[in-house]
């Protein structure tokens, strides 16, 4: 999935998952990131910072667009930062899940249908 609104929006939306409302961050976060429940610390850390760089990747797409209003297509990314800054590794996970209202995901999911009539992934033939 090269598409980095339908990747955020992705893993958004696997935060909300209810299961995951009393875990440790670490725990979570390795859970929603798909990565082996044995990972380093460090590393899934690493995966969590570089998940906090699609806001940007997104918006620097989206503006590639002048026919879209930026404004509009981004205004969920405000939201989205103050979530992030509410990461901390020792807290639950409830601390950063529950600041993703549904209308933010929806506003990312805009994005992510807007990158992909535009430019749409290629299918890979095996």
């Amino acid at each position: 999935m090269s598409n980095p609104a339908s990747r955020l929006h992705a893993i958004l939306l696997r935060s909300k998952d209810e299961q995951l409302r009393n875990k440790n961050m670490m725990i979570a976060w390795r859970n929603v990131l798909q990565l082996p429940e044995q990972l380093d610390d460090l590393v899934t850390m690493n995966k969590v910072g570089k998940l906090f760089t699609l806001p940007s990747i997104i918006s620097a797409q989206i503006q590639r667009f002048p026919d879209l209003d930026a404004e509009l297509y981004l205004g969920w990314s405000a939201d989205l930062t103050k979530a992030f800054r509410c990461v901390n590794f020792n807290a639950n996970f409830y601390d950063f899940s529950q600041r993703l209202p549904d209308s933010l995901l929806i506003s990312i999911r805009f994005c992510a249908h807007e990158l992909d009539k535009r430019a749409p992934e290629k299918e890979c033939l095996a």
